[in-house]
């Protein structure tokens, strides 16, 4: 892997899971300047059993972490490990203050067996301020490689643009191509045969290509854009590729992506349905998506 430039500082939450750890390993992919190792001791969670198995756990824990960090450490970067007590979704976040990327697992267990991972990279990523990088426990991850690509979900908005400087970053970064998508959907034809239309005239009163045209319409609007957003990239020297789907967003996206790819989308920051930028969309990606998912914080 070629480096054009280095992160300064990633951090990686650890609770001694597989999926943690697979985590861990593929953040020392990605060329830094160090990585922090996080630790977050929860009150809940503790168990005191006789024989004093609890504090044997604890220090096999810490022993295996400080392994870790032993193992991972090269002459051009650290991995210094890190231990706070408290809420894990709260101490993630600010310790992600000092940072500049947080990776870590949508799920993962606890040494008690409680879930942690879950709606705790759901907190990270609504209430953070941070950059994240989200894994799904799979192939790639048990053996992770580096991204071959850089994917960009568009979707014609100024929130989800702000994507494309996140990508262009991790493209210079792993020196790997930058893919802009964008599906042309319904709504996007609809809007166009609306425009077509003739004011007083029901649609089949009219052309019997007025389908045909107003499709033509939307997608020769969304080569236009993604031409603007690829012109840029490539004005900062990165291989562009400019991709239209056609169809439900989530579907092809998820038709179009490889394992080996790094999608990269913007977030709102808010809560329920609205807490991602392009709605229902990025959650199914999320959940479903054979690849890792940057998440980036775009305003609320």
């Amino acid at each position: 892997m070629t480096e054009i430039f280095r992160m300064r500082r990633i951090l990686v939450p650890y609770d001694g899971s597989d999926a943690s750890e697979a985590a861990f390993v593929y953040a020392t992919q990605i060329p830094c300047d160090e990585i922090v190792l996080l630790h977050v001791d929860v009150a809940d969670e503790l168990i005191v059993p006789e024989w004093g198995e609890a504090d044997e756990d604890e220090v096999s824990l810490h022993a295996v972490m400080e392994r870790l960090a032993k193992r991972f450490t090269t002459d051009r970067r650290t991995v210094r490990v890190e231990y706070r007590a408290g809420d894990v979704a709260d101490e993630v976040i600010k310790a992600g203050v000092d940072v500049d990327l947080i990776v870590m697992m949508t799920h993962g267990r606890g040494t008690a067996g409680r879930v942690l991972f879950g709606s705790v990279a759901d907190r990270v990523v609504r209430h953070g301020e941070t950059p994240t990088l989200l894994l799904r426990m799979g192939d790639l991850t048990r053996e992770p490689e580096a991204p071959k690509r850089v994917v960009v979900a568009l979707d014609g908005s100024e929130l989800a643009e702000r994507a494309v400087l996140v990508a262009e970053a991790v493209g210079r970064l792993l020196n790997v191509p930058v893919v802009l998508m964008r599906a042309v959907t319904f709504d996007d034809v609809q809007r166009h045969m609306r425009a077509l239309r003739e004011p007083g005239k029901a649609p089949y009163e009219q052309s019997s290509t007025l389908h045909e045209d107003a499709k033509r319409a939307a997608i020769k609007e969304a080569s236009a854009y993604l031409g603007h957003q690829a012109k840029e990239l490539q004005s900062a020297g990165l291989e562009v590729e400019e991709r239209i789907l056609d169809g439900s967003p989530a579907f092809v996206l998820l038709w179009e992506l490889a394992p080996d790819d790094l999608l990269v989308m913007t977030t709102r920051g808010q809560g329920g349905f609205k807490r991602w930028s392009i709605g229902s969309v990025a959650e199914k990606l999320v959940r479903e998506a054979p690849c890792p998912i940057l998440l980036q914080r775009g305003g609320k």
